[in-house]
């Protein structure tokens, strides 16, 4: 008898660039052992042909209100389409990506699930020159990920 595989759920706002570059990579990488699938908001630089990067076996399931800016109404709209995923899916991992999706992903599982990842990805606020606003942003992901409530930063 197969041994049933662990699901794993990806929640990704930023699916665009490096951070699109390193979901389907991984994803790929982990489709043989894991059952994965993948929460994500599109952006203007999300390729057109998404799907056709991932394997046929990972699920892809787009939230329709994950939006880069800050918006209260699309960002509870977003957390609501989020809750109704995991009910479905019932992970056994939970890996949020990038800011939105980790601020989300902390509210909804604080202490919850002992197995919620979370990786910042923010490497371009890691360059020289960057703006104070960009500093701020890296010191609230730098508190979130010292927040212990069974939260896992990768950085």
């Amino acid at each position: 008898m197969a041994k049933e595989k662990k699901k794993v759920l990806h929640m990704v706002e930023a699916m665009g660039g490096g951070v699109f570059t390193f979901i389907v990579e991984l994803a790929n990488g982990l489709c043989n052992d894991f059952d994965i699938t993948i929460a994500f908001g599109i952006r203007e630089e999300t390729p057109k042909n998404y799907a056709d990067f991932f394997d046929n076996r990972i699920q892809l399931v787009e939230v329709k209100n994950f939006t880069r800016n800050l918006n209260p109404m699309k960002d509870l709209k977003a957390y609501l389409e989020l809750r109704k995923i995991v009910k479905d899916v019932q992970p056994d991992i939970i890996h949020t990506h990038s800011s939105k999706a980790g601020a989300i992903g902390r509210f909804m599982f604080p202490g919850k699930c002992e197995k919620v990842l979370y990786t910042p990805h923010g490497y371009s606020f890691l360059m020289e020159g960057v703006s104070k606003n960009k500093k701020i942003q890296v010191n609230r992901k730098n508190m979130w990920c010292k927040v212990k409530l069974h939260y896992h930063c990768l950085r």
